[in-house]
């Protein structure tokens, strides 16, 4: 993707102004910016969680490499 802007609404919407022509004019959300992002958090690990029991999976977490080798180090052994 050349230009970032067009992912910046999310997947299946294209830009900011499709966003607007879609949402009603008078649209307020009913969370504030920490409960949207909690709820989101939430109904995305309910999903996680709940296609996993379904697929007979386990869900794993690991640490990121930030670059540093700290975590890499100590994943691969002394």
């Amino acid at each position: 993707m050349a230009d970032k802007k067009a992912d910046l609404a999310g997947p299946g919407i294209s830009t900011y102004p499709e966003v607007e022509k879609i949402l009603p004019t008078d649209y307020r959300s009913l969370l504030d910016p920490k409960e949207t992002q909690r709820a989101i958090t939430a109904a995305k690990r309910y999903i996680e969680d709940h296609l996993c029991k379904e697929l007979n999976l386990f869900r794993v977490e690991v640490p990121v490499d930030c670059g540093r080798g700290q975590w890499s180090q100590r994943l691969s052994g002394p």
